[in-house]
């Protein structure tokens, strides 16, 4: 008999997986963390109207990036033609943070994906007891 599989997967996606203006976000990560957990990081903002002017994401004088994450049911998104979505609980993040530079952001986007990793690899393990 083998042991079963407890690795967790993780799946990068090619999109902005939360905040409305993301489409003008520079940086976008997305990383859907087994059926559990949605990990987004969006930043450098520039709008149209003021292309030369780097807008803060959130509150602080140096919040260009923002890292959240967000349960999710484990059922694809309406409409998203197989493109790996998952749809989200809520859309009240569990837990995140800023970031004044785009390492400090693919750092802790890093960070946080390593965190639910592993909640999710002990959940699983915590089931098979």
């Amino acid at each position: 008999m083998t042991k079963p599989d407890r690795k967790v997967l993780r799946v990068e996606l090619g999109c902005a997986g939360h905040f409305i203006c993301a489409k003008d976000c520079h940086f976008r990560r997305h990383t859907q963390i087994g059926s559990k957990y949605r990990v987004s990081t969006v930043g450098d903002l520039y709008y149209d109207s003021e292309p030369n002017k780097r807008q803060t994401v959130g509150a602080g004088d140096n919040a260009f990036f923002e890292t959240y994450v967000f349960k999710t049911t484990g059922k694809p998104c309406q409409g998203n033609d197989g493109c790996g979505c998952v749809q989200v609980t809520s859309w009240s993040e569990i837990d995140g943070r800023r970031w004044a530079t785009s390492g400090e952001a693919q750092t802790g986007h890093e960070q946080f994906v390593a965190k639910y990793m592993k909640a999710c690899a002990a959940a699983k393990k915590g089931k098979r007891k």
